[in-house]
């Protein structure tokens, strides 16, 4: 054999024009080296249009007590509305259940959520990644920890 298929441009090319694949029945991989190519360029123009690391902070409006609110700190590399829309499909109402407290893009916000878990579970009642503290002091303590201003403007 001499020749392959590529699944992907479909056209038969000599084995010299696929990069090799111990995984394979044939030892080749099932994409031509230019098709392989074409996939690694756009998997990097995806990373690269990904949004800036953030921390949030929104508040579950059927979750709230008389004095203090059940608020959930994460993490997303997507952006706020993506991240919120995955949540709103839980929920009857919509987005009127999770408004957001707070919004913090940082390069280390995958590290830093973890250092502001542990400072929340301080505070108040902890639940996975849900606090049963003051809003303000979930605001001050992103802002302490990630040493950036809440981007967020209204509740």
């Amino acid at each position: 054999m001499t020749h392959k298929y590529c699944c992907k441009c479909q056209q038969y090319l000599h084995l010299s024009r696929y990069h090799l694949d111990t995984r394979s029945v044939d030892g080749r991989r099932g994409t031509c080296r230019t098709c392989s190519g074409d996939r690694r360029r756009q998997q990097l123009k995806e990373l690269k249009s990904r949004e800036d690391p953030k921390i949030y902070a929104y508040i579950n409006r059927r979750l709230q007590d008389v004095s203090l609110d059940w608020v959930k700190v994460g993490y997303t590399g997507k952006s706020i509305n993506t991240r919120l829309g995955w949540m709103t499909t839980a929920s009857p109402f919509g987005k009127e259940d999770f408004p957001l407290v707070a919004v913090v893009s940082h390069p280390d916000a995958k590290k830093l959520e973890l250092v502001i878990h542990r400072k929340l579970a301080l505070l108040g009642e902890r639940k996975y990644e849900w606090f049963r503290v003051d809003v303000p002091d979930v605001i001050e303590v992103i802002e302490q920890v990630t040493g950036v201003s809440n981007e967020h403007t209204g509740v």
